[in-house]
């Protein structure tokens, strides 16, 4: 009956440490490998950010990239956002903002 009780422990032990693990969005992450020479990718992608206790909200909807592999194992990207920005009760901003341009 002990070995019972300790294998319930057990089990309930790893529910609890598995529970607390979270692994979510948002996902900070770039694609190591560059697009193919002569090759496009083109990417729709948005980013939030809420604010529960300010009532405020802002983010981009939607930003574009696009990568291009101008020699091997090179490749240019651009990413063009139309963001806005929400606070209550009623400010609402909506616009083209700082486009960002890279190498890899």
């Amino acid at each position: 009956m002990k070995e019972y009780f300790k294998g319930i422990l057990l089990i309930l032990l790893v529910i609890l440490a598995i529970s607390g693990l979270y692994a979510g969005p948002p996902y900070f992450t770039d694609d190591p490998d560059p697009v193919k020479f002569h090759h496009w990718e083109f990417y729709l992608s948005t980013q939030d950010n809420f604010n529960v206790r300010n009532s405020s909200a802002s983010g981009s909807l939607p930003q574009v990239e696009v990568n291009y592999g101008v020699l091997p194992d090179v490749q240019l990207h651009v990413v063009i956002p139309l963001t806005y920005q929400f606070s209550s009760p009623h400010d609402f901003e909506m616009g083209y903002t700082a486009t960002e341009a890279g190498i890899k």
